[in-house]
């Protein structure tokens, strides 16, 4: 029963990696993005963009302030003429008082406050696209994991099938010593190279251990040995270049055009009403010595026309600005072609080497079939044999690496014309 058990359990984890769905590229990118810490910034950015809009948006409310005074003065403007059936006026006292209330609402600002507004609202796009930038060059470092992941595994591969070649040689070569044919030196040689390639194989396993363990840091998701990898299909080159640069650039571009709207409408008039109410000793009359309510209202009109001497010069530096960011726009779309081109001359030349790779693989492993018959006739040293698997093998992993690169190479400039 117990042995029932433990193969039960066996055939059931075995089912489970089964089921489990191969890891994708595409999965690396979103889940690395997710993951990176500074992803947690939008939310933080977002929330103190639109408090600083509600805080702008509060200026057009009326404006309160509360005012209390008291004060004693050394003298007070007396009026001594005495006119004949006229009551004498009063004299203020020397001790005063006044609390008021004024209350001032925006009717016009020239529309300032809605462009500092648009201004705050530009400001979240850039920080955003900002982070953007940075999340996308994940992508170049999920490219290089990943694809260096799968050289690995091909090339663990192809060990396991020069190793059969090998071991197919130690087969074919036993009964020629058995025989004295051949001596026992013969197996040595073969052994020798069985048990370089289970370095080989250790290193590549040491690599691969490395590899998982940068990626499941940077996806958030525990990956390893027994995780497999989906070789990615070969994709569709979109020649258009969609860099998240490019909205950077837009948006920079953008807020300059703000701050000429902004710099316009600081030398537009501004146009208020204002009410002020309160109760002092005097109030308004100032011939009245006691306490009493008062209020004043009214329009208050605001021109400052000193704005317009600098406004002109204001408006050049912000284009200035403006010729700068089209000149980088400029330079970061040219280097990027610079790049495309010899990204895309370099898959024509993978491409190539590949369909050399398929003539001279089928040429050195018909080489090695004939070796193999030769050796099992004794008409073939152990040494030849090797030698024709080992550039069997070179071929191999010729065609291997060229493969990998390709891929690697179209998702590279994917990634560089900003299709990732």
């Amino acid at each position: 029963m117990k042995i029932i058990r433990i193969i039960a359990i066996c055939i059931v984890s075995s089912l489970s990696l089964l089921s489990q769905n191969p890891l994708e590229i595409s999965e690396c990118y979103k889940l690395a993005k997710d993951n990176y810490p500074l992803i947690k910034q939008r939310g933080i950015i977002e929330k103190t963009s639109n408090l600083n809009i509600q805080n702008l948006g509060k200026n057009y409310l009326p404006q309160l302030n509360l005012n209390a005074q008291a004060t004693y003065q050394s003298d007070i403007t007396k009026v001594e003429i005495s006119i004949p059936n006229f009551p004498k006026l009063a004299t203020p006292s020397l001790d005063q008082y006044k609390l008021s209330l004024s209350a001032n609402q925006l009717i016009y600002d020239g529309g300032i406050i809605a462009t500092q507004q648009e201004q705050a609202k530009a400001n979240v796009e850039i920080e955003n696209q900002k982070i953007d930038i940075e999340l996308y060059k994940l992508n170049d470092r999920i490219n290089q994991l990943y694809f260096g992941l799968l050289l690995i595994n091909e090339q663990l591969k192809q060990i396991d099938i020069n190793r059969k070649d090998i071991e197919t040689g130690i087969k074919k070569v036993k009964p020629a010593i058995e025989n004295g044919i051949a001596l026992k030196s013969s197996i040595d040689v073969l052994e020798v190279q069985l048990l370089s390639l289970n370095q080989k194989e250790i290193e590549l396993n040491s690599a691969k251990n490395q590899f998982f363990q940068v990626l499941s840091l940077l996806i958030g998701k525990e990956v390893n040995q027994n995780t497999k990898l989906q070789e990615p299909t070969i994709i569709q080159i979109d020649n258009q270049i969609k860099r998240p640069e490019l909205k950077l650039f837009d948006s920079q571009n953008k807020i300059l055009d703000l701050q000429k709207d902004l710099i316009s409408s600081k030398v537009q008039p501004k146009l208020n009403v204002f009410l002020e109410s309160g109760y002092g000793k005097p109030g308004l009359n100032m011939f009245k010595d006691e306490f009493a309510f008062y209020y004043i209202a009214g329009v208050k009109f605001n021109w400052a026309l000193s704005g317009l001497y600098t406004s002109n010069n204001e408006e050049e530096i912000v284009k200035a600005n403006q010729e700068i960011i089209n000149n980088q726009k400029e330079v970061f779309i040219f280097n990027l072609n610079q790049v495309s081109k010899q990204q895309s001359e370099e898959i024509n030349k993978i491409d190539k080497l590949i369909e050399v790779d398929t003539e001279i693989i089928k040429l050195k492993s018909n080489i090695k079939n004939v070796s193999l018959s030769q050796l099992e006739n004794g008409t073939l040293t152990t040494n030849d044999y090797l030698r024709d698997i080992n550039s069997l093998d070179l071929a191999n992993q010729n065609q291997i690496l060229h493969r990998i690169q390709l891929l690697q190479a179209k998702f590279n400039l994917s990634y560089t014309l900003g299709n990732n």
